[in-house]
Order: C-alpha cells, then structure tokens, then sequence
C-alpha cells in the first residue's frame, strides 16, 4: 500500500511538472527550416514532406554507420597489442591439446608393460619371502 502510494505521488508530479514550469516565449524557426527553403505556418505536400523526412532518415543512418565504423576501428586498435599475446596463448594451448590428442606411443607403452613387469615381479618375489618363513 505505501508503495502505490509512492509511486502515485512521483506519477502525479511527473504530470504536474510540465504545468508548473514557465512557458518557453516563440522562438523563430530554426535555420535548418530556412535553408531547406521552408516558410513556418505554411501547408506542404506529402511529397515534399516525404522527401525531407527520407533526407534526413539517410543522413542518420549515414551518421550511425560512421559512428559505428569509427568506434569499430579504434575498438581494433586497442585491442591489437594484447590480440598477439592472447594468440600465442591459444597456439600453446592448441599444440597441447594436439599432443594430449595423440594418445600414448610405443615407447610409452614399452615402459609401461616393463615396469608392469617389474613391478609384479618384485611383488611376487616378496610374497615368497614372506610365506617361505
């Protein structure tokens, strides 16, 4: 219940607030209005209309695409110094994965059955020892 009562308060000066505040006095048209050759009070055609609402579309989005590149290139700049150390690091981890890959070779399969060997060698010779006494 405070809550909606909170928030009825912050919604009621939200509207009050454009009343309160002084009102602005006419200005004259902007330049912008002039340049394009346009007279305030005056009844323009849709196809002037649309001409200058389809004029203005492409220079933002030319705009935005700019910004956009631009913010692209220095993005790449400053990330080049560190992109070298982070492809070193993946290469290494790349050449470990590789090996790991590979799986055992002969050597370490050799080694692995002769000390298997040994290993139950020594366990059989002490197992001996012990039931021999």
């Amino acid at each position: 219940m405070r809550f909606r009562k909170l928030l009825l308060l912050i919604l009621s000066l939200s509207l009050l607030s454009p009343a309160l505040s002084p009102a602005q006095g006419t200005s004259s048209p902007p330049t912008s209005m002039r340049s394009f050759g346009l007279e305030p009070g005056r009844s323009y055609s849709a196809e002037t209309v649309y001409k200058l609402l389809e004029l203005f579309s492409s220079t933002g989005q030319d705009a935005v695409k700019a910004a956009f590149d631009q913010g692209y290139k220095a993005g790449l700049l400053s990330a080049a110094p560190s992109a070298a150390y982070w492809e070193s690091i993946a290469k290494e981890y790349q050449d470990t994965a590789k090996a790991q890959a590979r799986g055992p070779t002969w050597g370490t399969v050799a080694i692995g059955t002769g000390g298997g060997f040994i290993v139950g060698a020594a366990a059989a010779f002490l197992a001996a020892l012990i039931w021999a006494h």
